[in-house]
Order: C-alpha cells, then sequence, then structure tokens
C-alpha cells in the first residue's frame, strides 16, 4: 500500500510536451522513493518542502520550480503536490537527466506499550 496520493488538481507543467504520467512511486520494503519527471527545469530552481495537513491527511509534499531557457526563450515550470499518510522524517533528494528522486524516510509509529497478564 502506497502512503502517498498525487493530487491531480495541484499538478500543472508548462512545457512543450504534455506527460501523462509525471511521476512513479517505487516501493522496495521500508525504502519509498518518488520519481519525478522535471525535465527542462534546473535542480538549483527546484523547490521541495513538507507543509502541515489538514484532518485527513498530516501532511502534504510539494515539489515545484521553474527555469527560463534562454536559446528557447520559455518558461518550464511544474508543480506537483502529494498527500502524504505517514509522517516524513527525512527526504533525501537528487535531479539528473530530467528526473527527480526523492528518498522519503518515514517516521515509524512506535508499538504500545500494554501489560498483558493471564489470571
Amino acid at each position: 500500500m502506497f502512503f502517498l496520493n498525487f493530487l491531480n488538481d495541484d499538478y500543472f507543467f508548462n512545457r512543450p510536451v504534455k506527460d501523462m504520467s509525471p511521476y512513479k512511486i517505487v516501493q522496495n520494503g521500508d525504502n519509498t522513493t518518488l520519481i519525478l519527471n522535471t525535465l527542462g527545469i534546473s535542480p538549483d530552481d527546484l523547490e521541495v518542502e513538507v507543509v502541515a495537513g489538514d484532518q485527513y491527511f498530516p501532511q502534504y509534499l510539494s515539489v515545484k520550480g521553474k527555469t527560463k531557457d534562454e536559446l528557447s526563450d520559455r518558461e518550464y515550470n511544474t508543480s506537483m503536490k502529494f498527500s502524504v499518510k505517514k509522517p516524513i522524517n527525512k527526504i533525501e533528494w537528487e535531479s539528473r537527466n530530467g528526473m527527480t528522486y526523492l528518498n522519503l524516510f518515514f517516521i515509524e509509529p512506535e508499538k504500545p506499550s500494554v501489560a498483558i497478564v493471564r489470571k
């Protein structure tokens, strides 16, 4: 089960090619990697942040950025928002070849300490 939901209403882009699959979630055991299409956007212009959520989702992961290409005189931008069900402890990210990779580390809930005694 994935702990992230892509929010379609919060996704926009300005590129000459429309991408109908701008992200992929890869889970491998406890590791979750979010792969985003950020073609045309400089890694220096990307902003990754976790913002407070609402009663349904405790937080949202937001990725946005824009870069102006001087040669084509075109601005490339994107904005993506994901609802997150589990609290995030840390995010490590990098961009290469038009893709941005976010490794998400979640806070694992503590198991309740309940004394169970048989009489």
